[in-house]
């Protein structure tokens, strides 16, 4: 009779860890963002979260396959028809392009990259964000920058009137 309970036991929960195996996200974004060389107010390529309108944000990601936790090459992108989407809290997207990091010097990394230039008249405070991986399989990943919903208006980037 135990040896029953145990199998049975056994069986559900391989059953369960299979189940939640199954719906396992295929990628995983790591992203980060940079002041861009549009109407830089300090030094571009750096990082920041404090932009001023008129400032150009640029967006930057690696994507990640969650079964080998190996960065997705160009050719493996190309192939799983992946595309790295910026959405904006103001309903713009801004589509990031796979392409090598720095343009000059080394070293070189391959990178997501997509900037957006804040608009003068772009509302200043709290940039809320989000990052979509997508492929042609229907596979999505999303990233969010940590705590930017945060009720006491904690925010990864901030947007102030250039003065």
């Amino acid at each position: 009779m135990r040896k029953i309970k145990f199998l049975i036991l056994a069986t559900m929960l391989a059953t369960i860890a299979g189940a939640a195996f199954a719906a396992a996200p295929a990628y995983y974004l790591r992203a980060q963002t940079v002041r861009g060389s549009q109407n830089a107010t300090g030094p571009s390529c750096v990082l920041t979260s404090t932009y001023k309108t008129g400032e150009q944000i640029v967006f930057l990601a690696e994507v990640y396959d969650t079964a080998t936790g190996e960065v997705v090459t160009p050719d493996q992108a190309k192939q799983l028809g992946m595309k790295v989407t910026a959405k904006l809290e103001s309903g713009k997207t801004v589509d990031l392009e796979y392409g090598q990091h720095p343009h000059s010097g080394e070293p070189k990394i391959w990178m997501w990259a997509g900037a957006f230039t804040i608009p003068p008249v772009y509302p200043t405070g709290i940039f809320k964000y989000t990052l979509e991986a997508t492929d042609a399989n229907g596979n999505t990943a999303t990233w969010a920058p940590l705590q930017q919903d945060y009720p006491g208006g904690y925010a990864t980037l901030i947007t102030v009137e250039k003065r």
